[in-house]
């Protein structure tokens, strides 16, 4: 269950701030939020939520998108280097469905070691 631990450093660029965090995530976790991005991005038309928390609170991700395809997203990324209770980013964006394959095939890209 707990096997193929990937080691990441995430990149995080907002307007008026930058960081960086090191996160392991699972491949399978990897793959499974990529399922879940391709089946969103199939259901234009309809509302749907979609939740991303990981093992490692690293990285978590809360979708919404409505029936135009708009999508609400409030992400959190947490530095757990140093214990349980690290310094976070947490925020909200917005974009729409057209994004979601090629983040998919990206969060596919980056389970393999591609």
């Amino acid at each position: 269950m707990y096997d193929n631990w990937i080691q990441v450093r995430v990149d995080i660029e907002v307007p008026n701030f930058r960081g960086q965090i090191r996160w392991s995530v699972l491949e399978n976790e990897l793959l499974t939020l990529a399922a879940d991005l391709e089946r969103l991005n199939k259901h234009v038309g309809d509302e749907h939520q979609l939740s991303f928390t990981p093992v490692e609170p690293g990285v978590t991700l809360h979708l919404h998108m409505n029936s135009r395809g708009q999508i609400e997203a409030a992400y959190r990324f947490t530095d757990t280097s140093g214990g349980p209770y690290g310094p976070e980013l947490s925020g909200a964006c917005g974009f729409d469905q057209t994004y979601l394959a090629s983040i998919a095939r990206s969060l596919k890209a980056l389970a393999k070691g591609s």
